[in-house]
């Protein structure tokens, strides 16, 4: 079986934080512990957030809450602890649900799991054997109030990381945003881009990549108008509409 994961990733959660507890429970006394979170998606899981610590008391336990994720792609989260005084994250706890705020941690050191990732690989779609299947396929990452480089041109161009991009200031013709870079695990990737400025927007592929016009060429975009592209290839889009 061949899986490519492939599309938007989510970006790693904000830090947990930590605080003293009254509940008995089996952490070391006085040990300094910290605290790590992942998203997880229905492909994969985030990079671990930056991290939370706190010193347990005579009580063995420690209350942590956690960040909840930023749409329903976010099927669960992962929360990591070091051992008492350690630096090494290993597998606290899942969280099955994207609501929870708050895990009481009672858990022993030696009752830690595996370790933390160290890749994202909470994308937003994956093919296996050729099948494409989404995460949630209803849903699209969006970016708004998005400024196009004043100017225009290729090189600077403000660069684009979402599936549904609104421009909210394009002064002037040919102010310039950038497509996202594609490679061979991206095809069948589609970005709207949505021209909510006052003139018309220039956007660009990546360096050396096509938009639909030619190598490093722009396709504009007209004032309320929007375009979507979809990537064909490892270094070209299609204009679709």
């Amino acid at each position: 079986m061949t899986t490519t994961l492939s599309g938007f990733t989510l970006s790693a959660p904000s830090a947990p934080t930590a605080a003293v507890s009254t509940a008995s429970g089996s952490l070391d006394q006085a040990a300094v512990y910290g605290y790590k979170v992942t998203f997880v998606t229905g492909f994969g899981e985030t990079l671990p957030s930056s991290a939370g610590t706190q010193t347990t008391t005579t009580s063995g336990s420690l209350l942590v809450t956690i960040p909840v994720g930023p749409n329903a792609n976010v099927i669960a989260r992962n929360i990591y602890r070091t051992i008492g005084g350690g630096n090494s994250y290993l597998l606290l706890a899942t969280v099955h649900d994207n609501v929870t705020t708050q895990y009481l941690d009672l858990i022993a050191d030696g009752s830690l799991g595996t370790a933390a990732p160290t890749a994202n690989t909470a994308y937003s779609r994956q093919v296996v054997n050729g099948t494409l299947a989404c995460t949630m396929p209803r849903l699209y990452s969006v970016t708004t109030g998005i400024v196009a480089l004043a100017g225009g041109g290729q090189t600077n161009a403000t660069q684009l990381a979402a599936e549904y991009n609104v421009i909210a200031t394009c002064a002037t013709i040919a102010d310039s945003v950038m497509l996202p870079q594609l490679n061979a695990n991206l095809v069948g990737m589609h970005v709207v881009v949505a021209n909510d400025g006052a003139a018309s927007c220039n956007v660009f592929p990546a360096i050396g990549q096509n938009a639909s016009a030619g190598t490093n060429t722009a396709v504009a975009v007209a004032a309320a108008a929007r375009v979507e592209f979809v990537a064909v290839s490892a270094s070209a889009w299609n204009k679709v509409r």
